[in-house]
């Protein structure tokens, strides 16, 4: 069992090099889509040669800038559209330095293809690699990356959606090496650097039936690459005469089966008739194809792990490359470090049509002492992410129903209140009192119905100390006043002249003087807000900036930009609701309901002042009034106002009626009516400011934010890649055969020595008995008897003939000497 279970052994030799082949570094982006192109011009405006068909196009929705694309382009050839769709090497690589310390730039990257995307990779000379001669970080391929993660198509479209998250992919293969795919490289997330160290190890495995020998020097290995070039290029599509890249062409082979068009052109640089061979030429593939059969192919491999194929060969000689992550921050240092004064007073612009300029200087100072990149690399890179982040904010379908929908709230919020007529336009506004007189026929008719009440209250006389010590009197002394009574010139007279009684009249006056004065600020219209300050207008200029970038007339970040100026940062904060909400709001809860419950409040105490009780019965009972008495509460009301006792009581039935009524309409009518009101303002007010909030205090201050390029967008966007050597070795893994057929001739031997007393040559002697002794051994002695015996007769005879020849060369010896 020794002999079929282990055959051979596997040693291990590390070996400490001078210098070592520095390997391939491939750079791939998780997201092959770039936003930017796809919604470009050039793609956008482009023209097929012919209509897409009909199933296609129902697949689609026409009015998407991503579905368009792919109505735009379906003819177009598919490695063509990949390689414009994909990360430019220009842009995704920001800063090389090889492992030597010079630096190199994104032209030295060369394309990568692979079945999930297309990766840039480094060192691809397979004649002059690059040599490293030494280990650790200090001799490392140093890469500043750009993941361009604003470039990642969010949308809802099933086909050009990016599936993975934003990130690199850091292959490192060798020279010889066609990888399939990018999957099995070294993650590397946006927002770190990432050392990646690794060590090497050179396999070499015995011939036999699970690896094949791709390339010899020898004679012999060349006549049998030269005998499977048939076989390799049925399996591989031919090209290089090795089967290296035997599994992408198997892929590559399975999407013409099934999509009957080829992807070698893009993914090879293969000629498609010299690989069909008999078959008919296939065409390239186009969008339509690769999106609709190309792309379920490729999704069938990556689910099976690209393991699909078993056919294709392993080589037995090659190297592998065992790597790992170091994971550590980024440095600071990578933009300018901005030193900025604070906020200064910005003044808006008068023309609301007129694009930002990009270039607009800020008055700031740069630290560039310490920054990795130069001002031109970042203002390239700013110009392109600012150019992709407004592409995404206008053709990104979440971000545009979402922007879209906060604006139609807003506008929707704004039509409520135009509609309550609370707007901030003067033909859009009605004050409380007009909303009042509007609901309420009876708020509009009691001061025209007692218009000599409603006049007196709105003139009163003046009220010196005089004029209301000689009002006390009249109370006091009532019809039986004379002609010739004297005046009082105070309150101390009056009080000396009748008593306690006279203090009591007194507070009497006083709360009746407060009464009337309540009850006419509720039916005055003086007494509330008749137009907005005129401040409230910039609401007209808030719309019209929605509805310019709604058009395409500005760009987010211009809308941003002016939304967020000091002067509209204060409309938006403080003018609404001063000038607006607390305004109105402020009539209706001060001027109407604070009125009315101190009314309420004032009811009882002029009960316990009145000098028979009886005047309580106007505020609970106002309907049953009907005594012919003047009572002393509208007495002291009638005095007053109309300063005539002797007419006291035509006074006093006016006043009653003006109560009677005024009361009926506050208590049943104005209390409730402007409590609903309010509710509904405030609700439609709480919308405003909700929509307000959500768009111009998050959305557009998040969106200018990202255009800070600050730390968030650095953290975002970039990475820090490190690639070296562990250790400066190799370690060279070698298969040899231990256990040959003379090791297991001896074992055999041994082992029957052991158990059975014999050995081997016992055993030889045996079967040399047995053969002896048998058929087989007389015929091989017959056999060779007769063998001796013609070999005897033909040396008999060759013996013969050379005595003759020696006879006649004696002769002839004999007669030259003579």
């Amino acid at each position: 069992m020794m002999y079929w279970l282990t055959p051979v052994a596997t040693n291990i030799v590390a070996v400490y090099p001078a210098s070592l082949a520095f390997p391939v570094i491939a750079i791939c982006n998780n997201n092959q889509h770039r936003l930017s192109w796809l919604a470009g011009e050039s793609i956008q405006k482009r023209r097929p040669n012919g209509t897409a068909p009909l199933w296609f196009r129902s697949q689609l929705n026409q009015l998407d800038v991503f579905d368009r694309v792919l109505l735009n382009g379906w003819d177009m050839e598919a490695g063509r559209f990949l390689r414009s769709a994909a990360h430019q090497r220009n842009r995704m690589i920001i800063q090389c330095e090889l492992p030597n310390g010079s630096r190199c730039s994104a032209k030295d990257f060369k394309p990568l293809w692979t079945l999930t995307g297309l990766c840039w990779a480094i060192n691809t000379d397979f004649d002059r690699p690059m040599e490293v001669t030494g280990a650790g970080p200090g001799n490392a391929l140093r890469l500043l990356v750009n993941v361009e993660r604003y470039e990642r198509v969010e949308s809802c479209t099933p086909k050009l959606r990016s599936r993975s998250l934003p990130g690199l992919k850091v292959l490192i293969i060798n020279q010889t090496d066609i990888p399939v795919s990018f999957l099995e490289g070294v993650n590397v997330p946006a927002g770190f650097t990432m050392d990646i160290p690794f060590w090497m190890r050179q396999r070499q495995k015995l011939r036999g039936r699970d690896c094949v020998v791709m390339g010899q020097s020898n004679g012999e290995g060349e006549a049998k690459e030269s005998s499977s070039v048939e076989t390799e290029e049925k399996l591989s599509g031919g090209g290089k005469g090795e089967m290296r890249d035997c599994l992408m062409g198997s892929y590559l082979g399975e999407i013409e089966r099934r999509c009957n068009c080829s992807m070698r052109k893009a993914f090879l640089k293969q000629d498609v008739t010299a690989v069909a061979g008999e078959l008919a030429p296939l065409s390239p593939c186009n969008v339509l194809q690769y999106f609709n059969c190309v792309q379920s192919v490729l999704d069938w491999a990556k689910n099976k792990g690209f393991t699909n194929f078993g056919q294709c060969p392993v080589p037995c000689e090659s190297i592998d490359y065992t790597a790992w992550q170091d994971m550590n921050e980024l440095p600071t240092n990578i933009f300018p470090r901005i030193i900025s004064f604070g906020n200064e007073n910005e003044e808006e612009t008068a023309d609301l049509g007129e694009e930002d300029e990009e270039g607009t200087e800020e008055e700031v100072h740069h630290c560039t002492h310490s920054q990795m990149l130069s001002g031109q690399s970042v203002g390239r890179i700013k110009r392109a992410a600012r150019e992709a982040l407004e592409t995404q904010a206008r053709y990104q379908e979440d971000i545009q129903i979402r922007t879209r929908r906060m604006v139609a709230q807003l506008r929707q919020s704004v039509q409520r209140l135009m509609e309550m007529r609370w707007g901030w336009r003067q033909n859009h506004f009605m004050g409380v009192h007009k909303h009042l007189s509007e609901r309420l026929p009876c708020y509009a008719e009691v001061p025209k119905t007692h218009a000599n009440v409603f006049n007196a209250m709105a003139n009163p006389k003046p009220q010196g100390e005089e004029e209301r010590a000689e009002q006390l009197q009249e109370l006091l002394m009532g019809e039986e006043q004379k002609n010739d009574t004297k005046r009082a010139k105070s309150f101390e007279e009056v009080k000396w002249t009748f008593g306690p009684i006279a203090e009591e009249r007194q507070k009497e006056m006083l709360m009746m003087r407060e009464l009337t004065k309540m009850i006419y600020s509720l039916f005055s219209a003086d007494s509330f807000t008749k137009r907005l300050p005129i401040g409230l207008q910039r609401m007209d200029k808030v719309l019209k900036l929605a509805k310019m970038y709604e058009e395409g007339q500005m760009t987010k970040e211009s809308w941003a930009e002016r939304m967020q100026t000091r002067n509209m940062r204060h409309f938006l904060e403080e003018d609404i609701y001063e000038d607006w909400h607390n305004l109105l709001v402020r009539d209706m809860e001060q001027n109407v309901l604070e009125v009315i419950n101190k009314i309420e409040e004032l009811s009882p105490q002029i009960y316990q002042k009145s000098s028979n009780g009886t005047a309580i019965s106007v505020l609970f009972a106002v309907n049953c009034f009907c005594l012919p008495i003047p009572l002393p509460f509208f007495s002291t009301g009638s005095v007053l106002l109309f300063g005539n006792v002797r007419r006291g009581s035509e006074n006093v039935e006016q006043l009653a009626n003006f109560l009677d009524d005024a009361f009926e309409c506050i208590f049943n009518g104005i209390r409730n009516e402007t409590a609903q009101m309010l509710k509904e303002f405030q609700r439609a007010m709480l919308e405003l400011h909700s929509a307000l909030a959500m768009l111009f205090r998050k959305e557009l201050p998040e969106y200018l934010q990202n255009m800070e390029f600050g730390p968030k967008f650095i953290r975002e966007n970039f990475a820090q890649v490190n690639v070296f050597l562990h250790k400066m070795n190799i370690e060279y893994w070698r298969q040899e055969p231990t256990y040959s057929i003379w090791s297991f001739f001896c074992d055999i031997g041994a082992t029957m020595s052991l158990f059975l007393g014999a050995s081997m040559l016992t055993i030889i002697e045996v079967l040399y008995f047995v053969l002896r002794q048998s058929r087989i051994y007389r015929s091989i002695a017959v056999w060779r008897q007769r063998k001796n015996s013609l070999k005897m007769t033909t040396e008999a005879a060759e013996e013969n003939v050379g005595t003759k020849n020696e006879g006649k060369e004696r002769r002839t010896s004999t007669f030259m000497w003579v």
